[in-house]
């Protein structure tokens, strides 16, 4: 069961030379470390698997695998320490390894074993020579010390690669949100990469920048210049755990961006940003028209109150005048009708201006621009 989960753990690290990953530089230098330390012109990082030995990272080795036989890096991994064999020849069970009895001749063997998670043997850190060798403690000491560091290496990538699977599974969910709302809408990482976009998304772009962007494209190659500093601005607020709301005009495009973070799974961190992007050209232009609306009515309004019931005030001070002069006698009572009817005309005017004021009260958004 042992050797199951820790084959497990090898495929799961990506540490098989069909996953062999070429940021591996690390783990190089520190191969090439021991080997310069050691004096051995043969060094590498075997991987063992179920039935060969992959050497992950090499030094000095022109094949990249061979079986599994005992005596050699096999052997190593029975132990916890480092298996030294000084001279091959002199050791039953390495005479038969294919390394020593074959071509490749190998005469003196350091193998320092890899152990990583729950007392995982992966391989071993393993140095080589056609010759024999007697080889100090103080550098046995230090090959111990870099095999220390390669496990730790190792054990980082394994977290590395379970906070990478945390984030796929949180993009999956992002893409299934994203694939299902009708705003434009994209994830961008620390870095500032599209991760991903959804189809409205990238119709505002091809509009905008006669281009869809890919996955991996910065994202500030699709924001106009005069809109960049701002954009960053808000991005880095964005990173410190703000969401943020505002629009922005792109040419004749007039947007409304939300900016929000997404946090990592069990962690505060930001890991992203989540970007949704309303089209808000028409709720422009609807604003427009409102206020001009709101303007003809100001005018309307300011024509009965000035240009209408100013005269119709006269009249109604004529009329009482009249009526006072003419009491008793027929023209009094049309001087009255007069004023009446003045007065008729007068409420009209005032209670369609109060009709105009409560439209503009009941839209009191008709007054933004």
């Amino acid at each position: 069961m042992t050797e199951l989960l820790k084959l497990k753990l090898i495929d799961e690290l990506q540490l098989s030379k069909s996953t062999r990953q070429a940021e591996f530089e690390e783990l190089e230098e520190l191969v090439h470390l021991a080997s310069e330390i050691a004096g051995f012109p043969i060094a590498a990082l075997t991987i063992v698997e179920a039935n060969e030995i992959n050497f992950h990272v090499s030094k000095g080795i022109p094949f990249e695998r061979i079986n599994r036989d005992p005596g050699l890096c096999t052997s190593a991994l029975n132990g916890n320490d480092i298996y030294y064999i000084p001279d091959t020849q002199s050791n039953d069970l390495a005479k038969t390894n294919s390394l020593v009895s074959g071509p490749f001749n190998i005469r003196s063997y350091i193998g320092f074993p890899i152990t990583i998670a729950e007392n995982y043997k992966l391989g071993t850190l393993a140095l080589m020579d056609h010759e024999p060798r007697i080889v100090a403690e103080k550098d046995l000491k230090s090959i111990r010390k870099i095999g220390k560091i390669i496990e730790r290496v190792i054990a980082n990538r394994k977290k590395l690669l379970q906070e990478q699977s945390k984030v796929k599974d949180q993009l999956d969910v992002l893409r299934t949100f994203l694939d299902s709302t009708s705003n434009a809408m994209a994830y961008l990482d620390r870095n500032y990469k599209i991760q991903y976009l959804n189809q409205a998304c990238k119709d505002i772009c091809v509009e905008l920048f006669n281009k869809s962007p890919d996955p991996g494209d910065n994202a500030f190659n699709y924001i106009l210049p005069e809109n960049l500093e701002h954009l960053k601005k808000s991005f880095r607020e964005v990173f410190k755990g703000k969401s943020l709301e505002f629009e922005q005009r792109s040419r004749d495009i007039h947007l409304k961006i939300h900016l929000n973070p997404v946090m990592g799974t069990g962690s505060k961190k930001v890991m992203g940003i989540v970007v949704s992007i309303h089209d808000n050209t028409r709720e422009i232009e609807k604003r427009r028209q409102l206020a001009k609306h709101k303007k003809i009515l100001d005018q309307i309004a300011w024509d009965q109150t000035h240009l209408i019931r100013n005269p119709l005030v006269n009249i109604l001070s004529l009329s009482e005048l009249i009526e006072d002069k003419l009491k008793g006698i027929g023209e009094g009572m049309l001087a009255k009708m007069l004023r009446q009817t003045a007065q008729n005309l007068d409420d009209i005017i005032i209670q369609t201006f109060q009709n105009v004021e409560n439209e503009r009260n009941a839209n009191p958004d008709d007054s933004r621009t």
